[in-house]
């Protein structure tokens, strides 16, 4: 049986290093790649599933693919926990 968590990201494209951190209720999180053609998107996507060692195929962009301010799903199983 598999939960998600729902939650927010703001994403800082450009950065000089890749990191995620929280600040209150969301994520704040700073990737290399610039913010064009879905690079931006791709590296958080990856920085996600490494922060919460899920797979790449369980996180998804539910709004803001366009946006810096973005909500994302991430899928897991019973047996994971997912620290927010």
């Amino acid at each position: 049986m598999s939960k998600e968590r729902i939650f927010e990201v703001s994403v800082i494209p450009n950065s000089r290093k890749r990191e995620i951190r929280k600040e209150g209720d969301m994520y704040v999180a700073k990737v290399k790649s610039p913010a064009e053609r879905g690079r931006a998107n791709l590296e958080l996507l990856k920085l996600l599933s490494e922060k919460f060692k899920v797979p790449l195929s369980d996180i998804m962009i539910l709004k803001g693919r366009a946006s810096r301010k973005k909500i994302v799903k991430i899928k897991f199983d019973e047996a994971g926990v997912i620290e927010l």
